[in-house]
Order: C-alpha cells, then sequence, then structure tokens
C-alpha cells in the first residue's frame, strides 16, 4: 500500500508577461494549502492533489508538476523554522490550467512543510 504524506505550502504567484501577482496566500496566516502527495513515486515523476486552501478552491485538486518538481531536491520537515522555501519560473506547460490555456510563465515563490 502507498502512505501519502501532507504537504503544507505558502505561495506567491506572478505572471511574468503581465507583470503582476495573480495569487497569493503568503499573506493570509489563517490559509495554508495542503496537498496530499503519495510518498512512492515512478521515475521520480510525483503526483499530488490538492485537499485544502486557494489553489484548490480555484484550480480544483490537480497540482501542476511545476510545484511537484522541487520535491526531488528538497528535505520536508514538521518543524516550522526549517520550512523548505523554493523560487521557480514554471512554463506554461508546468502550471497551472490558466497558464496552459493562456500560455503564461508564471514565477513561483513557495514554501513546503510537511503536514501532520
Amino acid at each position: 500500500s502507498t502512505v501519502s504524506k501532507q504537504i503544507l505550502c505558502r505561495y506567491l504567484e506572478y505572471d511574468i508577461e503581465g507583470g503582476d501577482t495573480t495569487s497569493s496566500n503568503i499573506y493570509t496566516p489563517a490559509i495554508v494549502d495542503k496537498m496530499l502527495c503519495p510518498s512512492v513515486h515512478r521515475g521520480r515523476t510525483y503526483t499530488a492533489s490538492f485537499t485544502e486552501g486557494y489553489m484548490q478552491s480555484t484550480y480544483n485538486s490537480t497540482v501542476p508538476s511545476g510545484w511537484l518538481k522541487p520535491l526531488d531536491y528538497i528535505r520536508l520537515t514538521r518543524n516550522a523554522g526549517r520550512t523548505a522555501k523554493v523560487r521557480i519560473i514554471v512554463p506554461h506547460s508546468s502550471g497551472t490550467t490558466n497558464a496552459s490555456r493562456y500560455v503564461l510563465p508564471c514565477y513561483y515563490e513557495i514554501t513546503y512543510q510537511l503536514g501532520r
């Protein structure tokens, strides 16, 4: 059986072409995005689903593959003082449904922390 991990995320999404922040939960302490990610993966290809937060309510459950790629390079912990912070440019093909639909590359600042 596959054991899934809950990952807590805070993020800022910036539309590079439009020059504007399109979404963020960084300044909303009461809201954190939560995703469920199986700890077993094939060929370093992760899958995950949003279970709570802005991304889940805006884009439904599928986590963009661009958000999952950093999981290859970070170590997740439950320690709030040791969250992993990633800055990444995600091409439209690995981004949200809006990014894919309108061919928008986005810059993200994302923190990842292991949930309970």
